[in-house]
């Protein structure tokens, strides 16, 4: 794989964490009332679109980014972590396109387990 290849993984990975991010702290604007909840089905969805996808950036053994080496050293346990993170957003999607932030809002903390996963499997951010 060149250079560029790889690059390119890494970027497009880097793409989707930052959409998941900037999606999650909207749905945690609109879950504690700060933002209106017109766009919960929209953030829900595109929550659920991202993780199904993370997986799949993360496949090609391509280090990089702020993604430890044990991302593929531990594979099984980070495969399983983004599989559930994938099975618990979808639920949320679910809740999220009929409208019913108290069900989002109550499985917010166990579905997006971020820094659990980022305290194992995600590095610091480099300096600029």
């Amino acid at each position: 794989m060149s250079k560029a290849e790889a690059d390119g993984i890494i970027f497009e990975r880097q793409n989707l964490m930052l959409q998941f991010d900037k999606d999650a702290e909207l749905l945690g604007e609109i879950a504690a009332g700060l933002k209106p909840k017109d766009k919960l089905a929209e953030v829900t969805a595109s929550i659920a679109e991202t993780a199904a996808a993370s997986k799949g950036a993360f496949e090609p053994r391509v280090p990089g980014g702020r993604a430890k080496p044990e991302v593929w050293s531990n594979w099984a346990d980070y495969s399983r972590r983004l599989d559930d993170l994938e099975k618990n957003t979808k639920q949320l999607a679910e809740f999220g396109a009929k409208g019913d932030l108290t069900s989002v809002t109550n499985m917010l903390g166990g579905a997006l387990q971020c820094k659990e996963c980022h305290d194992v499997y995600r590095g610091p951010k480099k300096p600029a």
